[in-house]
């Protein structure tokens, strides 16, 4: 199997601040230009968790004592592009799995994103309104 990772430092020239990159290629619904795509396709050894849909990692930036990214290994720009039904379902079971993982039931913030990095994630939080 083919490796896809690429060096984070390879990488955020390539995306700058924005997340936007200058140029994409898109090869196996992965982007060669995506931090994320990086991640979820390259080296396993920072993953928490991982399937065949998803990968789930720390988030290098917490907002809380437990801050987890559930990502697709495919590269979906966001929620708006996310058309696939049993995709769509499977990566909700993904971040479901997570939060067991984390031992996070009935105590965890979940937000949906794709507005940093072009590259639709789930924030799986700790929430210090429940008990934890």
């Amino acid at each position: 199997m083919r490796s896809n990772f690429v060096p984070v430092s390879a990488v955020f020239p390539l995306i700058g601040e924005s997340g936007r990159g200058r140029f994409s290629f898109c090869y196996n619904n992965i982007m060669n230009d995506c931090l994320f795509c990086a991640i979820a396709n390259g080296d396993r050894d920072n993953l928490v968790w991982e399937n065949e849909i998803a990968v789930a990692f720390n988030d290098i930036h917490p907002k809380s004592s437990v801050h987890v990214l559930v990502v697709p290994r495919q590269h979906i720009k966001n929620i708006d592009a996310l058309d696939d039904e049993k995709l769509a379902g499977e990566l909700i079971m993904a971040v479901r799995e997570v939060i067991a993982l984390l031992e996070l039931k009935e105590a965890n913030k979940i937000l949906i994103q794709g507005i940093e990095l072009d590259h639709l994630h789930f924030h799986v939080m700790s929430d210090s309104r429940y008990k934890v």
